[in-house]
């Protein structure tokens, strides 16, 4: 198998790299569909082990061409020299789209981020996130009178399919403490931009779930409060998205894994958030109901099975049950 992963290569990355006859989805699914192949094979024997090295021997190198590939838009930098030279109208249409193709560039990126060495998939990881907030501080300070409508639209669409590859690489990246804290407000950036605003509670709320929390549910409280600050108030699917993260966390001390915790040390959060989950589930949004509902199911299976506390279940719903009377 591994001659013939050899012989393969030679035509897949001609393919992938030039998109030769649009082929390049066919190309991404035969590399997918061969990772997935020795990652998950019953017998693994002397040609699976071969095809594995091999694979391993070109993941980083891949999982960077794959990154150019998905980030960098030729009809966008066309437009951009165009604009730059006078040579193009001012047009305010352009708008972040994933296309299917892109789509498939994001899987196979995520199954070769599968197979990477932890340590050099973290060092890409942390690069492109410190390159990114740099960026985005740029995209802060740039002067939007002086700045084509279409050009700052442009720039933005780097910026979150850059965000999205952020996600694609998260998935195997092992985070030390101070790596986290400082993603934790490098987020920030992010979060107040209303272009970016959805992405990154998506990914603040990753990276809350991959926290070690070594100093158990007390570290959780204090994360809690120092993001507090930095997110609205107002209720949003991308902020449900960040509860959920923060309830799997409450579990995981509940399971002892971070250490044990009582109904009494986590009791103050989980009250704010079946409060909170309680008015989005009369929210217009369908997602947000599904999402609020399945957030407090978990909840209440957590209250009910590891805390034994029933009563104060019922209470802390009743009192949000009024407060939402109240506004309503």
């Amino acid at each position: 198998m591994s001659e013939c992963f050899q012989q393969l290569l030679k035509f897949l990355e001609p393919i992938m790299n030039k998109d030769v006859l649009n082929l390049r989805p066919v190309a991404l699914k035969a590399f997918s569909s061969l990772i997935y192949h020795c990652r998950n094979a019953d017998v693994v024997d002397a040609e699976i082990k071969k095809t594995r090295k091999a694979l391993q021997s070109i993941t980083m190198d891949y999982i960077r061409g794959l990154v150019t590939l998905y980030t960098k838009n030729q009809d966008e930098e066309k437009r951009l020299k165009q604009i730059a030279k006078g040579l193009a109208p001012e047009s305010s249409t352009t708008t972040f789209k994933r296309s299917e193709g892109q789509q498939q560039l994001l899987k196979t990126l995520q199954d070769f981020c599968s197979i990477a060495k932890v340590s050099k998939l973290s060092n890409l990881f942390l690069n492109s996130f410190a390159e990114l907030v740099a960026i985005m501080e740029q995209l802060k300070a740039m002067d939007k009178r002086t700045q084509p409508q279409e050009v700052t639209t442009i720039k933005y669409n780097v910026v979150l399919r850059n965000v999205d590859v952020l996600f694609a690489l998260m998935q195997k990246v092992k985070l030390n403490k101070e790596n986290q804290l400082v993603m934790m407000q490098g987020v920030k950036v992010f979060i107040e931009d209303y272009r970016t605003k959805k992405k990154a509670y998506k990914l603040m709320a990753r990276i809350v779930e991959k926290h070690e929390l070594d100093n158990g549910v007390q570290e959780l409280i204090q994360i809690h409060q120092g993001l507090t600050s930095m997110v609205e108030g107002q209720n949003s699917k991308q902020r449900l998205t960040l509860i959920r993260a923060y309830v799997k966390q409450i579990e995981k001390c509940a399971e002892g894994e971070h250490g044990q915790c009582t109904l009494q040390d986590v009791g103050d959060l989980l009250k704010t958030y079946i409060i909170e989950l309680i008015n989005a589930m009369t929210n217009t949004n369908l997602k947000m109901r599904t999402l609020a509902q399945e957030i407090f199911t978990s909840i209440c299976l957590l209250m009910r099975c590891k805390f034994n506390a029933i009563n104060q279940l019922f209470t802390i719903i009743l009192v949000g049950l009024a407060g939402n009377n109240q506004s309503t």
